[in-house]
């Protein structure tokens, strides 16, 4: 990197620091404005506790009534004249609040009183200040619900405006440091990230806590409030197009729950680290390390063994595009691999997983230049358990390191031959192969061959939530086209959406095939839940069995065992698999029982 070049992009941090300390102070000053401007009226409110009170004639009142796109909001102007001290005075300051909103019913409610007042030619209680007998007010309540309301901007405009004020600042010091960083090590990008200097790297489980908690928040201010005011309005109106609104504060009680099960698995396993043998993840390369995990039993205490935890190594894209409330980012799984590793006791209360893992060439390498499309290497470790799931993620930096990729062949097969001994006799501490029994598979040996059976309702979690999934959307779409007569758009759009999803999870609930193997031929059937006719393929017609994935499930790669023919077709033996080392060790079996020898 030349001169030149750094001088640039240390102007360009500059400048983006900037951007972003005066796009916060927009929103800080924005949300505490609003706020303040409605503490004017409580103040307002407070002071007219003394004022005299006297009888008043309305001379004019309406209902101002403003609609938009999305809502509609109401207000009351109005004109009253009063005697004080001998002397008439007129004034048009009904209350504190001037304007339209849709805060409740007060709007409405204070018309009709102050309608039916002037219409039966009645007075009403004015209140006059005594320093100034020109000002009066009809009604010097405080509206609690408006300041709420006006709270909302504070906490949400105001603190998001100051957290980007705050992160402008802390991207300042971070890219002034990185950049150091970059001088020192010009040809050696992983060492340009300070949490990347050394071989041991913290869990992420405080950061998505924080951040998960903080959107639970945010989703609860704007959620909670606006759905009290929907229902206020439906007990008035008997809108039920108004009951969708509870939807959202629904969704707000599971981010919270999820916040909570985020917080515990942090106190409980936050100060874990992982330990790799060498830094950078060498792409191409052999790569090895451990996981070190606190508060961690280590062994099942019932049957005397290490525990075992899967350990997942994965490449992916995220795509970010949009801007604001259109703001998405897609991520896409490019590799990945895993191990089943069993645990060893280190210290106290401490358990400690190993694993191997050998990545391929021509994978992309760790990139953030650009944040609209970031390759991240993740390495995550997983065990469900009673309680809190051991569930961890760690940011690693992957790339091609010309001196890890030449490894001497002696030196991979010495270690791999140790972790094989080592888990064979349950010493635990290192990963090891995938066992296809691990896939649920249903197999037995029968007179035409060894069969595999892959049952329907395997996956039952992720196809219900498919189906739950498509059911909601289609109720939206359907709900908001029937009762709240909207556009035909929302119920293409919504019900379509809903009806492809709750279609796809019936597929996956009910799909099952069934695999019979013997030598020189492959029987194979599928369908959901009835079974295809058995076709019977020859050994001599298969050319190669292999895994492919072309989904993901959450971050899981999903696979689908494939037999390509000779004569370029394919057959999709089974579907819907997780875990690719499982998955190899199943497509190993079949080939040694049909016969396929390795290369």
């Amino acid at each position: 990197m030349t001169d030149g070049t750094q001088s640039m992009k240390k102007g360009a941090n500059k400048v983006g620091s900037g951007c972003l300390t005066a796009f916060g102070a927009v929103f800080f000053l924005a949300g505490v404005g609003i706020f303040l401007w409605g503490l004017v009226s409580i103040y307002d409110a407070y002071e007219a506790r003394g004022w005299q009170p006297v009888e008043a004639t309305i001379t004019h009142v309406e209902q101002v009534i403003s609609r938009g796109d999305d809502s509609t909001t109401y207000g009351v102007t109005g004109q009253y004249q009063y005697e004080y001290q001998g002397r008439r005075y007129t004034s048009n300051q009904l209350n504190f609040y001037t304007g339209t909103d849709n805060i409740g019913s007060y709007q409405q409610d204070f018309y009709r009183k102050l309608a039916q007042v002037s219409s039966n030619q009645k007075t009403i209680t004015a209140y006059v200040n005594p320093d100034n007998p020109n000002e009066a007010v009809i009604d010097k309540s405080i509206r609690w619900s408006m300041l709420g309301f006006q709270s909302i901007f504070l906490f949400v405009f105001g603190g998001v405006g100051l957290a980007i004020i705050i992160f402008g600042r802390y991207a300042k010091k971070k890219a002034a440091k990185e950049q150091k960083l970059q001088q020192l090590f010009p040809d050696e990008p992983w060492n340009w990230k300070d949490e990347w200097q050394s071989n041991r790297f913290k869990a992420t489980t405080g950061a998505g806590f924080k951040v998960l908690l903080g959107f639970a928040i945010l989703w609860n201010l704007i959620a909670i409030p606006s759905s009290v005011g929907a229902m206020i309005q439906f007990f008035e109106t008997l809108e039920y197009k108004l009951l969708i609104v509870l939807l959202f504060p629904l969704v707000g009680i599971g981010l919270l729950i999820a916040s909570y099960v985020a917080f515990v698995r942090h106190k409980r396993y936050g100060t874990s680290e992982l330990v790799l043998q060498q830094t950078p993840i060498a792409i191409g390369g052999i790569n090895r390390g451990t996981i070190e995990v606190p508060n961690d039993k280590g062994n099942d205490r019932s049957f005397g063994k290490p525990l075992e935890a899967v350990i997942t190594l994965t490449c992916q894209r995220k795509i970010t595009t949009g801007s604001g409330k259109n703001r998405s980012t897609k991520t896409t799984i490019i590799w990945q691999d895993d191990r089943r590793v069993r645990s060893s006791i280190k210290g106290h209360n401490t358990s400690s997983y190993a694993f191997e893992f050998n990545v391929p060439e021509d994978l992309p390498q760790s990139d953030e230049s650009n944040q609209s499309n970031r390759v991240e290497w993740v390495l995550k470790i997983e065990r469900e358990q009673p309680g809190i799931d051991l569930k961890l993620q760690f940011i690693v930096p992957g790339y091609v390191v010309a001196h890890r990729v030449a490894l001497e062949a002696a030196e991979t097969d010495l270690f791999a031959s140790g972790a094989a001994s080592s888990n064979d006799s349950y010493s635990g501490g290192q990963s090891h192969l995938g066992n296809w029994k691990n896939l649920d598979i249903e197999d037995s040996v029968t007179s035409q061959g060894n069969r595999y059976n892959f049952s329907a309702f395997r996956h039952i979690g992720f196809a219900i939530s498919m189906i739950v999934f498509g059911l909601i959307f289609s109720s939206i779409g359907i709900g908001v086209n029937v009762i709240g007569d909207a556009p035909i758009i929302f119920l293409i759009a919504f019900g379509g959406f809903g009806l492809l999803m709750l279609i796809l999870g019936l597929r996956q609930l009910t799909y099952r095939s069934e695999v019979t193997v013997r030598a020189g031929q492959l029987q194979f059937s599928s369908g959901h839940l009835m079974m295809s006719a058995p076709r019977v393929i020859q050994r001599s017609k298969i050319d190669s069995i292999t895994a492919e994935s072309n989904m993901s499930v959450g971050d899981k790669q999903v696979f689908h065992v494939t037999a390509k023919l000779t004569d370029g077709s394919k057959v999709v033996l089974a579907k819907n698999l997780l875990m690719r080392s499982d998955v190899e060790s199943f497509i190993e079996k079949l080939k040694n029982e049909i016969g396929i020898r390795k290369n």
